[in-house]
């Protein structure tokens, strides 16, 4: 995948441009920089960055020519992404683990078909809708060239009864 997902523009914050972003991405140090380019939308336009700052829970964006409500209007409801290759990762982007088939030791469990976000940590939800924690205790490998996790039954995760 060529574009990664940062997050969610969910209204305008003030009259010049700034957008409220809900993102739970694990890099933005990285791409919360003045000029870094971002994606929006499914067009994927290409926008710079010009500020960033927190503000409760919300990501407050302005872009180099996005500067006013009327403009960050449009944008309303549209996800935001970058470019995969623009971002050093010291782990995994949650696109890496979309389509995973887990297994236990050799025992097909299901294909990951999407990751929540909890306080504590990433839930894996599977096309049969079993949900795994991504904690070591559950995720023993991940294997991105095979397209497999491998995880280890714990007392009451996956039992029958």
């Amino acid at each position: 995948m060529d574009f990664i997902y940062v997050g969610d523009i969910v209204n305008t914050h003030a009259l010049k441009g700034e957008m409220r972003i809900v993102s739970f991405f694990d890099y933005k140090e990285a791409i919360y920089q003045k000029d870094f380019p971002f994606y929006i939308g499914d067009m994927y336009e290409k926008h710079f960055l010009s500020s960033y700052r927190k503000h409760k829970e919300y990501d407050l964006l302005t872009f180099h020519d996005i500067d006013t409500i009327e403009k960050a209007n449009i944008y309303k409801g549209k996800s935001i992404y970058v470019k995969r290759d623009s971002v050093s990762a010291s782990s995994y982007f949650i696109e890496d683990f979309i389509n995973l088939a887990v297994y236990e030791k050799d025992v097909y469990i299901g294909k990951i078909i999407e990751v929540e976000e909890s306080k504590a940590h990433k839930i894996f939800l599977l096309d049969n809708y079993i949900r795994i924690p991504y904690v070591d205790v559950y995720v023993k490998k991940i294997d991105l060239q095979n397209q497999r996790m491998y995880v280890e039954r714990v007392r009451g995760f996956l039992d029958e009864n």
